[in-house]
Parts: structure tokens; sequence; C-alpha cells
């Protein structure tokens, strides 16, 4: 049931997919899949752009016991990314910084992360959050986009961090010639 629920949010159909994840929800013990389908339902609300209910599905997840896997790195990167987006930044880099802790290799965290900064005023470990997206993953250009954005506003705020300076200067060709 949950392959077919997937499917329809993939296709659009939200209120099947909702319904579908609803019903695996409440029939299963499993927290592993309660969690999952938890996660499912805040993504179907996302799509949907609705920050608010998305984000009421990923807490429910908190009220069970976290694991360090991929749905739980996503049920904390997922609030961090409704909670920006609904302009609550110092929650948002809590969530995003759990996500981090449970894998430091994805780079939406970091994005994330660097967005919830940047909504606080820090410049500078914004700029650094935005950065490590990056070299998660080269293929996704956002992060890049985002620094470079951040360093065109507010130049005399992140004017050559101790952090970035340190580090070789990478642009969107640099980015595009690690794509294999």
């Amino acid at each position: 049931m949950i392959d077919t629920a997937a499917k329809a949010a993939a296709r659009g159909r939200y209120a099947k997919a909702t319904d579908r994840f609803r019903t695996v929800l409440e029939l299963s013990d499993a927290p592993e899949v309660r969690s999952y389908c938890l996660l499912c339902l805040g993504r179907v609300e996302e799509q949907r752009e609705r920050w608010v209910l998305a984000l009421e599905w990923y807490l429910r997840a908190f009220e069970m016991d976290q694991q360090s896997d991929k749905t739980w790195y996503f049920l904390n990167n997922n609030a961090g990314y409704c909670m920006n987006r609904l302009g609550r930044h110092r929650e948002a880099e809590a969530f995003c910084r759990m996500a981090i802790g449970i894998d430091v290799e994805r780079s939406n965290g970091w994005k994330n992360l660097g967005i919830a900064l940047e909504g606080l005023g820090q410049w500078s470990a914004a700029a650094e959050a935005y950065l490590e997206a990056t070299e998660c993953c080269v293929a996704d250009t956002r992060s890049m986009g985002l620094l470079h954005r951040l360093l065109e506003e507010y130049p005399e705020a992140v004017a050559k961090p101790p952090e970035l300076a340190e580090r070789p200067a990478v642009t969107h060709l640099d980015v595009a010639s690690r794509i294999p």
C-alpha cells in the first residue's frame, strides 16, 4: 500500500496518496513504518506548498523515539525546511543541525542550515553552510547560487571570513566539471 501511495503522490493525486499513507499509519505499530508514513504525508503537503500542514506531519514523528537513519534525516531536514519557509529560522537551525548529525554527507541539511543562519543574520556561518552543501553535492547548484547571492547582497558582512579564506574558490564551472 505504501508503494501505491507513493505512486499516487508522484502523479499529483494528493488526496489518494494522503488517504493511503494515513491508512498505513493507522494500521501499523512498527515505528519505522509510522515514521516513514509521517515523512511521506509531510512531503505530500510540501508538494502542495502547504508548509504548516507539512510541518505538523513531520512534528508528529517526534512523539516517537528518534532513530539515526535516512527517514529521520529527512524528518529533521524537512521540518527545518518548512520552518525556514515559515520564517522560523531559530527552530529551523536546530532541526537542520539534527539532520546533519545523522548524515553529514547530505547536502540538503547544510543548505537548509545556511538558509536558517542567513535568516538569523549570521552571514559568515550561512556562507560556510552553503559551501559545505556545495562540497557534499557538486551536481546540486542551489547552494552555490545561494552563496553567490549572499556574497552579492552582504559583501561587507562576509568579506573574507577566515573559514572561507582558507578554501579554494569554487565556481559553477568547477562544479560542472565534477559532474560525471
